[in-house]
């Protein structure tokens, strides 16, 4: 997952936009997030949804997918 973030990251910030000025991502998924509000979405395709969109405290780490790692919290 965090491959596919600094991907799109380093694709977005290396590109233009387009003519029109719009941009769509389509990502494939195996199972449908039941919802796309966070307040309301509880499953794991909806949270990684989330994950994608919004900034969470902590974040996981590259190299071990089980140490956090800070993203909104300081310490």
């Amino acid at each position: 997952m965090a491959g596919l973030v600094w991907g799109i990251t380093g694709a977005l910030a290396a590109s233009s936009p387009p003519a029109g000025g719009k941009v769509t991502l389509k990502i494939g998924w195996t199972v449908e997030p039941d919802s796309l509000n966070p307040f309301v979405g509880y499953e794991q395709s909806a949270y990684k949804f989330f994950h994608l969109n919004y900034d969470f405290l902590t974040g996981y780490g590259v190299e071990h997918l089980q140490t956090p790692v800070p993203e909104l919290a300081t310490s």
